[in-house]
């Protein structure tokens, strides 16, 4: 009967359990955001929410559309003085978004 019995190997391994280190909600947004594909979408959606935040209140009272298409910015402003005074600073623009969201997200702006 000995002989029928199943002899087992067990591999040593040097198991040692991970640390967890607490995240951010941000962190972990951005990497389902991530794994779906799907940062332009979602870039789009947080700079058409959070606009009056990035660009002030004047500015956001005279908008009458924000989004991103193939990361370029299209902003209609019904003002043409505010137009003008935008247009001449379009890099201030693209970097305070950039900023905002954490990376390259924008890398023009175009006003309609």
């Amino acid at each position: 009967m000995e002989s029928n019995k199943i002899k087992y190997r067990f591999r040593k391994y040097n198991f040692t359990p991970k640390k967890h280190e607490p995240t951010s909600v941000k962190d972990v947004m951005n990497d389902i955001v991530k794994s779906f594909k799907m940062e332009a979408r979602y870039n789009n959606a947080v700079i058409m929410s959070s606009w009056e935040k990035i660009m002030g209140r004047t500015i956001a009272s005279r908008t009458e559309k924000v989004f991103v298409k193939k990361k370029i910015l299209y902003i209609k402003i019904n003002s043409a003085p505010l137009k003008n005074e935008l247009t001449m600073s379009r890099n201030k623009i693209v970097e305070m978004i950039n900023k905002y969201l954490g990376n390259e997200a924008v890398t023009d702006v175009r006003f309609i």
